[in-house]
């Protein structure tokens, strides 16, 4: 809340999920040196929390991951290396190997997983394979996004970023 007042807009952009697109605006302040920018969506983020339901959360995470590549563009920031945590930003190593990597301006970017909770993994049924998460049926049926017949994000970013670490040694 105390930074809050600090952030300015920098873009918005329609983030397409399947057969709906939400909008994004690109907030960003800067704090000791560093340079942050926030992913604003009243339908996903407004609250007192983060996680709610499960079943929604999943939404949400796969919006969140979509614009993050989205608006590498539109701030014209072009990150060596993106670093994602855990099954809620999962998708973002699997969205850039998918839909982004190809794209000349995306070339070239590396993506590093951390795991930090293995016990959650973003499983969910198979139906929101093409229906949520924009992804073919295919990725599903060959195996890229399945596990135990269900979605598992974890293992799909496990498979698609180029390095995957965990918080310690002994969790390894």
């Amino acid at each position: 809340e105390k930074f809050k007042s600090k952030l300015k807009p920098v873009c918005h952009f329609d983030v397409h999920l399947n057969w709906r697109k939400q909008y994004a605006e690109i907030l960003k302040t800067e704090y000791e040196g560093i340079t942050y920018y926030f992913v604003e969506n009243e339908f996903y983020f407004a609250g007192p929390s983060p996680y709610n339901q499960i079943y929604e959360d999943v939404e949400k995470f796969a919006f969140f991951s979509k614009a993050v590549l989205d608006a590498l563009k539109y701030i014209d920031f072009m990150p060596d290396v993106i670093h994602c945590n855990d099954w809620q930003t999962a998708l973002v190593p699997v969205y850039y190997g998918i839909h982004y990597s190809y794209r000349a301006w995306y070339d070239g970017i590396k993506t590093v997983f951390t795991i930090h909770n293995i016990q959650y993994q973003g499983q969910f049924g198979s139906q929101i394979t093409d229906y949520v998460l924009g992804i073919d049926r295919y990725h599903y049926d060959n195996g890229f996004l399945q596990q135990d017949g269900d979605v598992n994000l974890m293992k799909a970013a496990i498979v698609c970023a180029n390095r995957v670490t965990t918080v310690s040694p002994t969790y390894a």
